[in-house]
């Protein structure tokens, strides 16, 4: 079982990025026969010790003092820090929207995550002229409970009590890469980041960051081959996030840039773009399942 972060990291982030591969999955089996790939064996990778010591990351923080941000932090620790910062509010809410494009066709990809103290709720809507994808994700101190259902809107669906599938938080990390209750689903560390660099925009910073396209993302790939039911994980190119942070190092917006490859009954690269806008400390109501999300 690998080693699950305290409670003292709470993270809400979206993934609406296991969406992705949906329609590139219905692609390929139009394209042709799935050629031999062997592709990345990511269980050969001991994710646990990709991870840098966030804690101490945040007691250096709690010592720093504001106007030196800049010089006793590295891009990537300012990012690890808003990160960790998020799980300090009990309220946050946090919309996505974006799309791949993959051999002409365009999947757009909307999405709503709320945290709401201990309880995390995820709905992400997908769709394109030949794939509709739609989830939902439920936790709570116990567990986390996963539910489809059938495109109504671009950000509304209903949902099929019948698909419901209840995980242990072990079992769902495991399974799907992380839990609600953890940093962004992807690796960043000093073994992972490539390169990076940070600018001032008025009030705000915005740190850019590439990301090793194997090593940062071996949680992801869990999610997406979760959500498609994929034999062979994906194996990416690139993986580039502009994040935005405030003067107090709350994170405003992410914005993602990836590519990847994708084996089943063909292969095919596809592109994403996706971005996740939070907001802080206004309450919103998880919905019931019968119930549309609050967008």
């Amino acid at each position: 079982m690998k080693k699950t972060l305290t409670k003292k990291f709470y993270i809400l982030t979206s993934i609406s990025s296991v969406l992705v591969v949906g329609v590139m999955v219905a692609f390929g089996v139009i394209v042709g026969q799935e050629v031999f790939d062997r592709g990345v064996d990511y269980s050969q990778i001991d994710q646990g010790n990709l991870e840098d010591d966030n804690e101490a990351l945040m007691r250096r923080f709690d010592k720093a003092n504001p106007s030196n941000y800049l010089t006793s932090f590295k891009p990537y620790e300012l990012v690890n820090i808003a990160l960790n910062k998020v799980g300090g509010h009990k309220n946050v809410t946090s919309i996505t929207s974006g799309e791949v494009n993959a051999a002409g066709v365009t999947q757009t990809i909307n999405g709503i995550c709320i945290k709401d103290d201990m309880n995390y709720f995820s709905e992400n809507i997908s769709s394109s002229s030949l794939v509709k994808t739609t989830w939902r994700f439920y936790q709570d101190e116990e567990g986390v409970t996963t539910y489809n259902g059938s495109q109504k809107t671009p950000r509304s669906a209903s949902w099929n009590e019948s698909s419901k599938v209840s995980y242990t938080l072990e079992e769902f990390e495991e399974s799907w890469g992380k839990t609600f209750a953890r940093p962004s689903i992807y690796v960043l560390s000093k073994k992972t980041v490539i390169s990076e660099s940070i600018k001032q925009e008025g009030e705000t910073y915005v740190c850019s960051i590439d990301l090793d396209p194997t090593l940062s993302v071996v949680r992801y790939v869990k999610q997406m081959m979760m959500t498609s039911k994929l034999k062979k994980a994906p194996t990416f190119h690139s993986v580039h996030i502009d994040f935005t942070l405030d003067s107090s190092l709350n994170l405003l917006k992410d914005e993602i840039n990836e590519s990847y490859d994708v084996v089943m009954f063909g292969k095919h690269t596809s592109v994403g773009k996706l971005s996740d806008t939070f907001t802080y400390d206004l309450e919103k109501n998880i919905p019931q399942l019968n119930e549309d999300s609050p967008y």
